[in-house]
Formats: C-alpha cells, structure tokens, sequence
C-alpha cells in the first residue's frame, strides 16, 4: 500500500490515493479518537486490539452480499477476499488494511475490484463505510479529518 506515482483505477478506493482525487480517495481511519479519550474514553487500544476489532467487524459483514476471507493477517496487516456469487457469475474484490507502527493510531486500507463492472466504485465505498460504521459502534474509531 505504498504510494505511487501509478494511478489507481477506477474502481478502486485507497488512502493512498492523492487527498484531491475525490474518486480515488478515501480518509484513514483512526481507533484511539482523541474526541474518544477526551470523554471518558478507556485507555488507549493497542494495534493488536484494533486489529482484533479490524478482524471481528471483516468477519461479520455482508456488504452488498459479498462473503469476507480472510487471506492473511500479520500484526500489522489484513488481506481479505470480498466474493459474491450469482446464477451467473462469480465477482472478487480485494481488500486490504495496514495499520502501521507507532503512536499513530491509524488504518490505512485500500478497496478495489477486480472485475470492471458498472458502479463497482460504489461498492467498494459502501464495503468500508459499513466497515467503518460498525467499528464506530465499538467507541474510539472515526476517519481522520472527518
């Protein structure tokens, strides 16, 4: 997930992407808010508890009927496989999260299709609000700057 000088497609979303690229870009996200600590918020998570939240909140969505798999999963990375199979056809997306060392708090994550199908951006979009949606109801995560 490192930057690159290469555009991304279009169908797919990352906070890799140039902060003025409105149909690439997405925010990262944070799991120690400050708006969180400041009210009461428990102790500060570490990367292995915002992880294990990452990997409860993958497991139980369903986003748009695409089923998660988890690929790989390091201390510090999360590679899934979002599938939804039809009568017809059999669609695969990539998903991946880095939450990087040291006090930053943050997930960097990338969605992207790996078919070129009409709305498929919108897809991946609705993937990680839901994501992000569900792990804001655990307290202490918001997209950075927003």
């Amino acid at each position: 997930m490192n930057r690159s000088s290469q555009k991304s497609p279009q169908d797919c979303i990352s906070t890799a992407e140039e902060v003025n690229d409105a149909v690439r870009f997405v925010p990262p996200w944070t799991y120690n808010s400050e708006e969180w600590l400041a009210r009461g918020g428990r102790e500060k998570r570490s990367r292995a508890q915002a992880m294990q939240q990452l990997v409860e909140a993958v497991a139980a969505s369903r986003p748009d009927g695409y089923v998660p798999k988890i690929v790989k999963q390091t201390e510090e990375y999360l590679q899934v496989e979002y599938t939804r199979d039809t009568p017809t056809y059999s669609v695969t997306d990539d998903v991946e999260f880095y939450l990087p060392p040291g006090e930053l708090s943050r997930v960097e994550y990338r969605s992207a299709s790996r078919t070129q199908l009409p709305l498929q951006s919108e897809v991946n979009r609705r993937r990680i609000r839901a994501l992000r949606e569900a792990l804001q109801g655990k307290g202490g995560w918001r997209s950075v700057g927003y």
